[in-house]
């Protein structure tokens, strides 16, 4: 693989990283906001870089109270 294309390759997957760490995006839209073809695509590259697929990886960085609909009163 070229190093040119690597690096590329490399930074569109970190920005993914960042997405899905700090944005409500779905995985489809976090693909395209990166510059992937579409969600399959992404998985693919994803998992194969990082071991794990894109939503296991943002199940990693929600906090506790992120999935709770409770509502304060």
């Amino acid at each position: 693989m070229c190093v040119e294309i690597a690096c590329k390759s490399h930074a569109r997957l970190s920005h993914c990283q960042q997405l899905l760490e700090s944005s409500t995006l779905s995985v489809e839209q976090t693909a395209d906001a990166c510059g992937f073809n579409n969600a399959v695509t992404l998985r693919h590259h994803f998992k194969k870089s990082f071991g794990i697929s894109p939503s296991a990886w943002r199940k990693l960085f929600e906090t506790p109270l992120s999935n709770n609909k409770l509502r304060l009163k």
